[in-house]
């Protein structure tokens, strides 16, 4: 039976539990016979008509009442109720708390010692309301303690801390995906990311003060933003980078917050806002201090990008000129990190962009370094083809740039041929456009159909 189909027999048999007369029990034992599942755990939350994401949650609830920490996940949970992992001794008595029931009718073959003074009558426990015993606090008179309990409760969440393992765990999590970055469409990057961002959401908010934890968010954010500005999604990409500063605010992390205001540059460069990727530039310089390491430079280079493309070709060279001599001082380790650093192939497209856009007759050269750097990176190599093409069209030779725009997108597989490279080809066509009519009839047709 399908998940789908055991969830609509659960609802079935609670719509008919009260005229019955039965207990939770009696409701537990017919759901997990009629709904066919593997377990009586995964009963129990049919039972309660609970989704995954809500046990998760409220596993993690009970554990920080009862002084022990933990970050359960739906992808666990899913193993527990198929029946393919074991339920540990310290989930036994989460998940008994949770339901309130004892670990026998829980499917668990041994009950555990409670982890703390438990409030369920076991004797009636088939009759018991989880949810309606967590709201007598809020139902009764309230009361005025000493402070020195005020401070023990405000003192508690300081030491709610995430377990090492787990957060390593989410670590490796948050590099596995940004590894994916570039070896897979940005739409199935996203599809992937989407149950774990889930996941980061909620431990995030429940150790709000653990920096490590703020600081996977804060990558997790920047990701999915830069996916969508691939995917030339503006309104989205703001928002999920706005996301990720506000994390790395929470973390005190001067170089994540200096890459968040380089991919809002970023987002506004491709959006064909120059000046605002100026303006975004100048306002980290100003409101985050520091040299910012590796995002500091390709902020730098793309304020350089920017002027060339305003026509301030004496700024933009300075720019250039300074990114170059801030890179000198990035660690090994940023330099090295294709994602959140900047690897001196980088820097060569940056050049690259920059001679290209202020019509510099070594320009071409630099192109070719840039191509051969970004050989095996699709979406890179075209960006620096139009780059190509603009320099080619600067000089008056609409026909070649006509033909290396279109090659630029013509050499992608279909699934390559991002939004993002659309956009940039399409607003190449307007320039060809103005120096030859005809040439930019058929060039927007042969986009048109590479787009399709």
């Amino acid at each position: 039976m399908d998940p789908r189909q055991r969830s609509r027999v659960a609802a079935d048999l609670r719509e008919h539990v009260a005229e019955q007369g039965w207990t939770r029990w009696d409701l537990v034992q017919a759901v997990h016979f009629k709904a066919e599942t593997p377990t009586l755990l995964m009963a129990w939350r049919l039972t309660c008509g609970h989704t995954q994401r809500q046990v998760v949650d409220g596993l993690g609830q009970v554990g920080d009442e009862a002084g022990a920490p933990c970050a359960p996940n739906t992808s666990q949970l899913s193993r527990w109720e198929a029946g393919a992992d074991r339920v540990g001794p310290f989930y036994r008595r989460l998940f008994a708390l949770f339901y309130g029931a004892s670990p026998a009718k829980l499917g668990f073959p041994v009950p555990p010692p409670p982890i703390a003074p438990d409030p369920i009558d076991r004797e009636g426990d088939d009759d018991v309301d989880r949810r309606g015993f967590l709201g007598i606090a809020a139902t009764t008179a309230p009361v005025v303690l000493p402070l020195g309990e005020v401070r023990q409760r405000l003192e508690s969440p300081l030491k709610r801390l995430l377990p090492a393992a787990d957060l390593e765990h989410w670590v490796s999590v948050a590099d596995r995906h940004i590894a994916a970055y570039g070896t897979c469409t940005p739409a199935d990057l996203l599809s992937a990311l989407s149950e774990d961002l889930e996941e980061i959401s909620a431990l995030a908010g429940r150790y709000s003060h653990q920096r490590e934890l703020q600081m996977v968010a804060a990558r997790l954010c920047g990701l999915t933003g830069a996916l969508h500005t691939d995917l030339d999604d503006d309104a989205e990409a703001r928002d999920w980078l706005a996301t990720a500063g506000g994390y790395a605010r929470l973390a005190d992390d001067a170089s994540m917050r200096t890459w968040g205001a380089m991919a809002q540059a970023m987002l506004a460069y491709y959006g064909h806002r120059p000046a605002e990727v100026i303006a975004v530039a100048e306002r980290a310089r100003r409101g985050i201090g520091g040299d910012g390491g590796a995002a500091r430079v390709q902020l730098t280079g793309l304020a350089a990008r920017a002027h060339a493309r305003l026509g301030d070709h004496d700024t933009a060279r300075d720019a250039l000129t300074a990114a170059t001599e801030l890179f000198s001082s990035v660690p090994d380790e940023e330099a090295d990190d294709g994602f959140f650093g900047f690897p001196e192939t980088q820097l060569s497209m940056y050049e690259s962009s920059v001679l290209s856009l202020i019509g510099d007759p070594g320009a071409w050269s630099a192109q070719t370094t840039a191509l051969d750097a970004y050989a095996g990176d699709p979406l890179s190599y075209s960006l620096i083809l139009f780059d190509r093409a603009r320099w080619q069209l600067r000089r008056g030779s609409v026909d070649d740039a006509a033909a290396t725009a279109v090659t630029a997108l013509a050499d992608l597989r279909p699934a390559e041929r991002l939004p993002l490279l659309l956009d940039q080809a399409r607003a190449l066509g307007g320039g060809i456009a103005e120096r030859s009519p005809g040439t930019a009839e058929d060039y927007r047709g042969r986009i048109d159909r590479l787009a399709a």
